[in-house]
């Protein structure tokens, strides 16, 4: 059995390849596709986050969820994948077919609110093509377009919905 602390180090190791080779570079299409990544951490407060789409006028049906650790009850109406560190290969594969699918996904924007030592959110977002990532400071991997530094969750989605339409009409 290989431990939990050799399997983060080399989780590690693919995230930091993965944010240098920046995946989101490359589009120049909008798809119309929105991605969040949040962790267990605080997740009632995080539930806020998780109709954001709507403050983007996309459909439910184009915005895609995953939550980083053990499967709790979320409200109704929310649907969402969940990731936990079980989920992972040795190597830093993703074993389940429904995360694989999140991490080929090209979104336009993926928004990221997770704990800086979540190496599972971490991996995911490092993986996932998207116009642009939006996340919480510090970004330890340098994943992240835009970082917000603060640790409230109405601050954190204020600031990335003036950052997506600043982006929006300039694009």
């Amino acid at each position: 059995m290989i431990s939990g602390n050799f399997k983060r180090l080399l989780a590690e190791h693919r995230i930091k390849g993965f944010a240098n080779r920046r995946k989101s570079s490359g589009i120049n299409s909008s798809t119309g596709l929105v991605g969040m990544i949040l962790d267990t951490e605080n997740l009632e407060e995080k539930f806020s986050l998780m109709d954001f789409h709507r403050s983007l006028d996309v459909s439910r049906y184009n915005f895609k969820l995953v939550i980083c650790g053990e499967q709790v009850e979320l409200p109704e109406g929310v649907e969402a994948e969940f990731l936990n560190r079980s989920d992972i290969s040795f190597i830093g594969k993703f074993k389940t077919e429904s995360i694989e699918n999140f991490a080929n996904e090209t979104f336009d924007c993926l928004i990221c609110n997770y704990n800086e030592s979540s190496w599972t959110a971490s991996l995911l977002a490092a993986v996932t093509t998207a116009r642009i990532k939006i996340g919480v400071k510090p970004d330890v991997y340098n994943i992240f377009d835009v970082e917000i530094n603060t640790g409230d969750i109405q601050i954190f989605r204020q600031e990335a919905l003036k950052y997506l339409k600043i982006l929006k009409s300039n694009s």
